[in-house]
């Protein structure tokens, strides 16, 4: 069997019948996704041989041409908001190799970016329509992960009052002119006060 490409002619084997292979025709094949299995029937030759030739020949393995195809593809289309399974169906790659791709590229998966960037957002005084918008997610979704983390928002904005109260307090302003300032009601910065005092609230950070 003689194997040549574009610029040299590499005698491989001489007990194969004197059949002429160009390697860039197996190179195609192996680019184009065909089986190793397939390549050897194809050019009437043992799998064994295939991958001799393909280490021979340095000719590209299954493995680097998936990795090259997906850094040509997902690297404009990774982020926080597309779903593996919808970045499988766009590109035609597996879940599975894409995950190993992004991880091995980007060290995190985009769910899990996702997921750190929602549980910041409950942290503050947003909506939870506001963060269901801002990461296109079910408002369900953002109600069940306040309930996990214990993060009401209710919570969070009373912190944030009882942080601008005790600010103003170390002003010298009384309960009143603090309720005036900040457009409260007195009773509320008594009240917020006395929990503070507590110790059942802390203000916000």
């Amino acid at each position: 069997m003689i194997l040549y490409n574009n610029f040299q002619t590499n005698r491989y084997n001489p007990n194969f019948c004197a059949n002429k292979i160009a390697l860039s025709k197996i190179s195609q094949d192996i680019y184009s996704g065909v089986k190793v299995a397939e390549i050897a029937q194809k050019y009437n030759m043992s799998e064994r041989t295939v991958y001799y030739i393909i280490k021979k020949f340095n000719l590209p393995c299954k493995k680097e041409i998936v990795n090259e195809k997906l850094n040509d593809i997902l690297g404009g289309l990774v982020n926080e908001v597309v779903s593996l399974k919808k970045l499988s169906e766009q590109t035609g790659f597996s879940v599975y190799a894409i995950k190993k791709w992004i991880i091995e590229h980007i060290g995190v998966l985009p769910r899990t970016e996702k997921r750190k960037k929602v549980l910041e957002a409950i942290q503050t005084t947003k909506l939870n329509r506001e963060i269901a918008e801002e990461f296109n997610i079910p408002i369900n979704s953002v109600k069940s992960l306040r309930y996990e983390h214990n993060a009401g928002n209710m919570k969070k904005k009373k912190q944030e009052k009882l942080k601008n109260i005790l600010a103003l307090k170390e002003q010298g302003l009384s309960g009143k002119k603090i309720a005036k300032r900040l457009n409260i009601d007195s009773h509320t910065v008594y009240r917020l006060l006395k929990e503070y005092e507590n110790g059942v609230l802390q203000p916000g950070l």
